[in-house]
């Protein structure tokens, strides 16, 4: 099976739309991206189920139907499983119900009372909504080709389900591990792998692990492996999961093992918040955590810290706010589903720095010498100028194309009349939260 895009991650790219409100493009990245949407939240779940299923006369028995591609937990929870026999009956004792557990897969269950072998196919259902997390623009470009809701269904999956009679050989305990068999966590988030359990019932298998540090929860199908608070290790450490059946057969049918590696590391800003932010100039964060999913996490954002901005997910990056006159320091806190604090950021709040002034060159038009001149305030915004006037020689007059912007145009007017030799100006400028700069500059013009 194909690895598939992370739902999450698709979103993080959506949400990115907002950083385009200043490029002329903006509308095709919001097609692109929905483009990609599309595909994405079209894509039905995927039912896996062993080609052949080995259960006894008499007993009640129960099989998994794993199902992957399920993105919420409404959709684990509203899936809806269709079983049906290719050989026309259904067999005495198995019900074409199936019940669900938490993580959406189907629970196939009975109790057959004739052996033979039984030709089933399962399929599954969801109907999916789209995410609310999407900016509303990209959800109308969505909705216009798939509707608010989508309804979705498997690829059916034909199995044979081979009932034996008692006291034939029971099927061998099988163990495997849920992909990557190398694992890289992060100290702070809770670490759980599953384990896939094949042959006997997990409820008749006794586990244990390598390490101790591990717990074992038992569920249908599978086992969790589950370490609360994982610290740093210098290299990957080694896992073995055995398992021991009771079912009194020969020892090869009845044990089984599994290895698999995880190594863990410091958490990490990816990327590094800004060092810095400005009174009422807006800042915009959308820092994650390295090597962790953003569904995994959470950024408490505190102002002066102590009191509460915002807490932030991934998928709301990236989040922007203007610091207010009264924070000195914003504390940027992520936090794992368990609430421990995995990194901590402080930086500072300061009144905004005073706008530079970069000359741009001069040009004669006519009896007019225009000078051009850029500025910006600290949060690349427009600014005001004050003033723009020739200070030498006197009596020389010039007017301003514009007072307000980011390029501006001096013209110096009727200079032949008087020929100087230079000219020198002075420009006041003022930025954001009232921050001000004065430059005197001398223009050669003969």
């Amino acid at each position: 099976m194909k690895q598939k895009t992370s739902f999450y991650f698709v979103l993080y790219l959506v949400a990115l739309v907002s950083l385009l409100d200043v490029i002329t493009e903006r509308d095709d990245a919001q097609r692109e991206i929905a483009e990609i949407l599309v595909k994405r939240i079209s894509e039905a779940p995927e039912l896996q189920v062993p080609d052949t299923l080995i259960w006894f006369t008499k007993d009640s028995s129960r099989a998994l139907l794993k199902v992957s591609g399920l993105e919420t937990a409404t959709e684990k929870a509203n899936i809806f499983y269709e079983l049906k026999s290719l050989d026309g009956a259904m067999p005495e004792g198995l019900s074409p119900s199936i019940t669900k557990d938490t993580e959406g897969n189907g629970i196939l269950a009975g109790k057959i009372m004739e052996k033979g072998f039984y030709k089933l196919q399962a399929s599954a259902q969801i109907s999916r909504e789209l995410p609310e997390e999407l900016p509303e623009s990209v959800r109308d470009l969505i909705r216009r080709q798939l509707g608010n809701e989508i309804p979705l269904t498997t690829k059916p999956v034909s199995f044979t389900l081979k009932v034996e009679g008692a006291g034939a050989a029971p099927p061998k305990l099988t163990l495997n591990v849920e992909p990557p068999k190398d694992d890289k966590w992060i100290v702070g988030s809770p670490y759980a792998k599953n384990i896939y359990v094949g042959g006997p019932s997990v409820d008749i298998v006794s586990f244990s692990s390598s390490d101790p540090r591990f717990t074992i929860v038992k569920d249908i199908g599978k086992i969790l492996l589950e370490w609360a608070n994982p610290i740093v290790t210098a290299n990957p450490i080694n896992i073995t999961v055995s398992g021991q059946a009771h079912r009194g057969a020969t020892p090869d049918l009845e044990s089984a093992s599994t290895t698999f590696t995880v190594i863990v590391t410091p958490p990490r800003w990816d990327p590094e918040p800004q060092p810095e932010a400005y009174w009422d100039v807006p800042f915009s964060f959308a820092s994650g955590v390295r090597g962790l999913d953003a569904n995994k996490f959470t950024v408490e954002i505190l102002a002066n810290g102590s009191t509460p901005v915002k807490t932030v997910s991934a998928v709301e990056y990236p989040f922007t706010f203007k610091p207010e006159r009264t924070w000195t320091s914003l504390t940027f806190r992520v936090l794992s589903v368990v609430n421990t604090e995995m990194l901590r950021k402080e930086i500072p709040v300061k009144k905004p720095i005073a706008p530079q002034i970069k000359w741009a060159g001069s040009t004669w038009q006519g009896n007019d010498y225009l000078i051009k001149f850029t500025s910006a305030d600290v949060g690349n915004g427009d600014v005001t100028v004050d003033n723009c006037t020739v200070i030498q020689p006197e009596g020389i007059t010039s007017r301003l194309d514009t007072r307000r912007g980011k390029n501006f145009a001096m013209i110096v007017q009727n200079l032949h009349a008087t020929r100087p030799s230079a000219i020198k100006i002075k420009v006041t400028v003022t930025g954001i939260g009232g921050s001000r700069t004065d430059q005197v500059t001398q223009s050669i013009l003969y």
